[in-house]
């Protein structure tokens, strides 16, 4: 076995073990073994297409596959819920990371910085005043919350570590932890930009717009559930912690203690921990639940 068969083996298993992870609530073991069975199959079809050359691609294009699968049967379980705080302290870490990693002053980023601005006012309106918001309110919060995610994932994302997929490339210094590490991250970071794509009203091959349409309401209904503006601990408590994540955010960038992807790292982690995501989701238990998914993966 080859040192590349090895770290493809140690990333599929990554990729695997976050899929279920991100389905744990409910798996429903016969979807899960039916869209590993479809990617499988793709991958078996394109590697005979091909004339069986370049494995290591076709094994990358089964694994995007099954990820595509799994967003796309498991919405009701991988979107996660959305508290007002908890985007506001996100929205805060997108601005460190906006500074630190990309924003060199270019025309196109000084005009993608005016764009985040909006979104990022009304996050501190609604976390501030705590006003009811409607249908278009909570798709927009929510949204902009997958923005953040995808953004984020995509500046701390090793995409260089994908190399492994190309039998040309140099493996480098990739060892088996980066591999199961990146395989975890490409899945997450590929199920949040799933849906920032199904949210794009664009009929796929031989489907209709009005079926189409069902699909994109089907989503969006399900998104705007899951954004609450009852969010969890005292509002005091709350406020202290995105407080102190801002001073510290802008303490990092001034003197650079530690490196930029280690804070944003910590600050995700400790933003998701402390401003919960229990007390969330028992706000959500008092709305009515969707009527069952049945989701369709558009076909490009």
């Amino acid at each position: 076995m080859t040192a590349r068969t090895v770290l493809i083996l140690w990333f599929a298993a990554g990729f695997v073990l976050e899929a279920l992870y991100l389905v744990r609530r409910d798996p429903k073991w016969m979807q899960l073994a039916v869209c590993a069975g479809v990617a499988i199959l793709g991958t078996v079809l394109t590697y005979l297409k091909h004339g069986g050359s370049d494995p290591a691609m076709h094994v990358g294009i089964g694994l995007g596959i099954f990820g595509v699968l799994v967003a796309g049967v498991y919405q009701d379980e991988i979107l996660p819920p959305v508290g007002d705080k908890l985007l506001l302290a996100f929205t805060l870490i997108f601005w460190f990371g906006f500074v630190t990693g990309l924003y060199r002053g270019t025309r196109l980023q000084q005009l993608l910085l005016f764009v985040c601005l909006l979104p990022t006012a009304a996050t501190i309106y609604v976390a501030a005043m705590r006003p009811a918001l409607g249908f278009w309110g909570k798709l927009g919060l929510y949204i902009w919350y997958l923005v953040i995610v995808v953004f984020l994932g995509w500046l701390q994302f090793p995409f260089g570590n994908l190399s492994i997929f190309d039998d040309s490339a140099t493996l480098g210094w990739l060892g088996p932890i980066d591999a199961f590490a990146t395989g975890m991250a490409c899945l997450y970071l590929l199920t949040n930009a799933f849906y920032l794509f199904e949210l794009l009203p664009i009929p796929g091959r031989s489907q209709s717009f009005s079926d189409r349409m069902k699909d994109w309401h089907q989503l969006t209904n399900l998104m705007t559930q899951r954004c609450s503006d009852q969010d969890g601990p005292a509002e005091g408590w709350a406020f202290a912690i995105i407080g102190a994540l801002g001073p510290l955010l802008l303490l990092n960038y001034v003197f650079e203690l530690l490196p930029n992807s280690l804070v944003i790292s910590i600050a995700i982690i400790l933003a998701t921990m402390l401003l919960e995501r229990a007390p969330i989701r028992a706000a959500l238990s008092a709305v009515p639940a969707a009527p069952p998914s049945v989701s369709h993966v558009r076909r490009p």
